[in-house]
């Protein structure tokens, strides 16, 4: 089975959970920093910026910013790596800023192809013969988690599976992996080592991301 043929789209979701102040993070803010180039906090898109939510996009990465949570998104895999320093930069200059949790997200768009094979994906995950009492019963999503990790790793792994309209045909489906990791409330230095574990895990999770998918894809045999 080629991963390649069927994978269309890979996406990194970063999210942290914290307390955050969404009128900071700004692109001149983080050109200031030397975190982005001058030229790009000019050419950024900016949808809002407020004291409760910003949002704004350069030609690699959004972010968004609430009270609550900070999120950049990537769907060009050459930039994975610069977003993850990124991250590592910004809260480097918010040194004061509490964080208490992170996800690395990794979603995969892939194209089944043909309407047998999109069929038969989901009837495997979830067969359809158990539903037999409703008229042409299908799939729309799955969720799974792994409660206790299986790497012994602090926090959860979530598997969310569902279709998408991403790919070139009708018959695409995305691969949806939740790498939390937590601290315990009450330790100290809480966004320092947040940012240990993001740098420590950030490849190991995008290979587990891939041989998740790759052992689901085998035994489903797709």
């Amino acid at each position: 089975m080629d991963l390649t043929a069927l994978v269309e789209i890979k996406t990194i979701h970063l999210t942290f959970v914290g307390n955050f102040n969404p009128a900071i993070v700004q692109p001149y803010w983080l050109a200031q920093k030397g975190l982005i180039r001058e030229s790009e906090a000019q050419d950024v898109k900016i949808e809002l910026i407020h004291n409760e939510f910003t949002r704004f996009s350069l030609d690699w990465v959004t972010i968004e910013v609430r009270q609550d949570r900070f999120d950049l998104h990537c769907s060009q895999e050459p930039y994975f790596d610069i977003v993850k320093d990124l991250c590592v930069g910004i809260f480097n200059s918010l040194k004061e800023t509490p964080i208490k949790a992170l996800g690395i997200n990794h979603i995969w768009h892939c194209d089944l192809k043909s309407a047998e094979k999109y069929y038969e994906f989901g009837n495997k995950l979830t067969p359809l013969s158990n539903f037999n009492f409703l008229n042409d019963a299908r799939m729309i999503l799955l969720e799974i988690i792994e409660a206790k990790r299986s790497d012994n790793k602090p926090g959860s792994y979530r598997i969310r599976i569902e279709p998408t309209d991403k790919t070139s045909s009708i018959y695409g489906v995305a691969i949806n992996i939740n790498d939390h990791f937590g601290l315990e409330v009450n330790q100290s230095g809480q966004d320092r080592e947040i940012l240990a574990i993001l740098k420590e895990n950030f490849s190991y999770s995008g290979n587990r991301m891939k041989e998740v998918v790759t052992k689901l894809l085998v035994n489903l045999d797709i």
